[in-house]
C-alpha cells in the first residue's frame, strides 16, 4: 500500500513540473481538448463521437461554429468556478438506472444533465491535476457544459452533473470546486444480469456479441465487484437504492436535489416521475434469464450483497 501511495506521488510531482516547463494554462488545456480530444488526450472513439455530435448540434441550433461555441463555453465555466456551482457524479456501476434518475433530475429540478462523460485518467492525473484547483475546475466545467444533452445553455447557472462509471472518481472530484458524491446503488446480481442480457448494443461495443452467456456473465462479475471494492474507499455524500427509487422516486430526488441546494417541488418531481416510469419499464424489460445464470450470479456475488444490505 506504501508503495502504490509513493507512486502516486512520484507521479503527481513528474506531472507538476511537467506542466510549469510546458506553462500548461486552464484555458488553453481545455481549448485544445474540446477542439480535439482524439489528438490531445488519447480520447476514445466513442466518446469523441459523443463530443463531435454535441458541437454539430451547437452549430444546428444556434449556428455557432465549433471554435466559436468553445470559447462561449470557457466564458460560462470561468463564471461557474467563480460561483462554485456544485456538480453531482451520480456514481455507479452501469445497468443501475442512472439515465432513468437524470432524466428526472432534469425534468424535476433543472439539473443539466451530462449523461456519461470520460476524460483519459492519464490527462487528467499528468496535465489537469497539476494545475491550482480553481484552473483544472474550469477545465472540467468547460468539457461538461460541452456535452450537456439539452445543448449548451444560455447562462449555465444550474449545477451539472455527470452518471459515468468511475471507480477513479476521486481524481475528479480533487478537480472540482464543490463537487457532490452520490453512489447509484442496485443488487448486484441484477446487475450483472441486465449487463449480460439485456444491453445487445453495448455487448457488440465491446466484441463480447459471440462470447457464451456464461463467460460474459462472469466478466459482468468482475466488473461489479472491482467498481464496488473501488467505491468502498471514496467518501460519498449520499447512497442511493435503485430499488427505493422503483418504489417511489420522489424522497431519493429530493434528497439528491438537497444535496445541490436545489429546489425540490414535490409535485414536480412526481409528475417528472410518472413521466420517465412507461419508458424506464421498457428498457428494463427482458425475458427472464436462465436459472442457472441467475444461481451462477448469486453464489459469486453473495459476499458483496451481504456488505451492500442485499442479504
Amino acid at each position: 500500500m506504501r508503495a502504490r501511495a509513493a507512486a502516486w506521488l512520484r507521479l503527481r510531482w513528474a506531472a507538476s513540473g511537467l506542466a510549469r516547463r510546458r506553462g500548461d494554462t486552464p484555458v488553453a488545456l481545455a481549448r485544445a481538448y474540446l477542439a480535439d480530444p482524439v489528438a490531445t488526450a488519447r480520447l476514445d472513439a466513442r466518446s469523441a463521437a459523443k463530443l463531435d455530435h454535441a458541437f454539430a448540434r451547437i452549430e444546428t441550433d444556434h449556428g455557432e461554429t465549433r471554435a466559436e461555441a468553445i470559447e462561449r463555453i470557457l466564458d460560462l465555466a470561468k463564471a461557474r468556478v467563480e460561483a462554485r456551482l456544485p456538480t453531482l457524479y451520480l456514481n455507479n456501476p452501469g445497468s443501475s438506472g442512472s439515465h432513468w434518475v437524470m432524466g428526472m433530475l432534469r425534468a424535476g429540478t433543472g439539473l443539466l444533465g451530462q449523461g456519461e462523460i470520460y476524460v483519459p485518467l492519464p490527462y487528467l492525473v499528468g496535465r489537469v491535476e497539476p494545475l491550482a484547483l480553481p484552473e483544472r475546475a474550469l477545465f472540467l466545467q468547460a468539457v461538461g457544459l460541452a456535452h450537456l444533452l439539452t445543448g449548451t445553455p444560455a447562462d449555465g447557472t444550474a449545477p451539472l452533473a455527470n452518471s459515468a462509471h468511475l471507480p477513479d472518481l476521486g481524481a475528479y472530484a480533487r478537480s472540482e470546486v464543490a463537487p457532490r458524491r452520490v453512489l447509484l446503488v442496485r443488487d448486484p446480481v441484477e446487475i450483472v444480469l441486465s449487463r449480460t442480457l439485456r444491453k445487445p448494443r453495448f455487448r457488440r461495443l465491446l466484441g463480447r456479441e459471440d462470447a457464451p452467456d456464461g463467460r460474459y456473465l462472469a466478466e459482468n462479475i468482475r466488473h461489479v465487484r472491482r467498481f464496488h471494492d473501488r467505491a468502498a474507499r471514496e467518501d460519498y455524500d449520499l447512497v442511493v437504492r435503485y430499488e427505493d427509487l422503483r418504489r417511489d422516486p420522489v424522497p431519493g430526488l429530493a434528497a439528491i436535489a438537497g444535496l445541490l441546494g436545489l429546489a425540490a417541488d414535490p409535485d414536480r418531481l412526481a409528475a417528472a416521475a410518472a413521466a420517465a416510469r412507461l419508458s424506464h419499464r421498457r428498457e428494463t424489460a427482458a425475458a427472464r434469464p436462465h436459472p442457472d445464470l441467475r444461481r451462477t450470479a448469486e453464489e459469486a456475488l453473495a459476499p458483496l450483497r451481504r456488505r451492500l444490505g442485499y442479504l
